[in-house]
């Protein structure tokens, strides 16, 4: 069994209401949420050596999308240190 509780997850979403949900979420899951609502926030996050366990990234998003910020994200931790979970509504 994973255990979840105190998990640190990066949530990352420009729509609001989504923010909400995996928020309000992955609170009841018992993991602690950081919310950014853009790419550059997020990686200015990891640039700042916040500690994470998980992101969240939603795959549409203007300016930076998820794939993108994956890479990004990459050049300073790798997948087995932060593994991503990118949302589509596709």
């Amino acid at each position: 069994m994973i255990r979840l509780d105190g998990l640190k997850v990066l949530i990352l979403d420009d729509n609001l209401t989504n923010c909400r949900i995996l928020k309000t979420l992955t609170e009841k899951w018992g993991l602690q949420p950081q919310v950014c609502h853009d790419g550059t926030e997020a990686l200015q996050l990891l640039a700042k050596g916040v500690p994470l366990d998980l992101g969240i990234i939603d795959m549409h998003m203007p300016g930076m999308d998820g794939a993108t910020f994956a890479r990004e994200a990459r050049r300073s931790r790798p997948a087995s240190e932060l593994p991503f979970v990118l949302l589509s509504s596709i």
